[in-house]
């Protein structure tokens, strides 16, 4: 399989309502969310699509200093792209890298008829346990009473990220 191209799609979905959050030290407006989508096209009508950092660096760095070390190249060994940019390019690819490799390795799967679980020895458990996320920015209180209703949901954990201060 030869990677025909390599594309870094940077979404952004402005909020109906943007949402204002106070934390020490200020404020924080949230009026957009974004996602980076990446998508490595190869042969034979195949695309490897990955998650990335949502960022414009991000994008550029894939598009601009990654794609062309890949493109017009053999699909050979996903899992050792990653060293070989952070080699060429520094530290400062890391997480573009990484994420460049899944979408590589989803284009492998694909192209092999295979899920990347197979790829990493196959699978480790059959279920895996989720728990309950909160947002930012909520008071003492409404992070209790959210963990209440989480635990009632079934979950047996709970996340959450206070950032109102020390």
């Amino acid at each position: 399989m030869i990677i025909q191209g390599i594309e870094a799609h940077l979404l952004s979905c402005p909020l109906p309502n943007p949402a204002s959050y106070e934390f020490h030290g200020g404020r924080r407006e949230i009026f957009k969310r974004d996602a980076l989508v990446l998508c490595v096209r190869g042969t034979g009508g195949l695309t490897g699509y990955a998650p990335a950092s949502a960022s414009e660096r991000t994008a550029r760095l894939v598009t601009e200093l990654l794609a062309p070390m890949l493109v017009g190249s053999k699909l050979s060994n996903p899992r050792e792209f990653s060293e070989t940019a952070r080699q060429i390019h520094g530290d400062k690819v890391n997480a573009a890298a990484g994420s460049l490799e899944v979408a590589l390795l989803d284009l492998q799967g694909k192209a092999e008829g295979c899920s990347v679980t197979e790829f990493f020895g196959g699978r480790r458990q059959e279920t895996i346990s989720c728990y309950g996320s909160a947002g930012m920015y909520g008071s003492p209180e409404q992070y209790a009473e959210e963990a209440s209703a989480v635990c009632e949901l079934g979950f047996e954990a709970y996340k959450y990220r206070p950032a109102l201060g020390p």
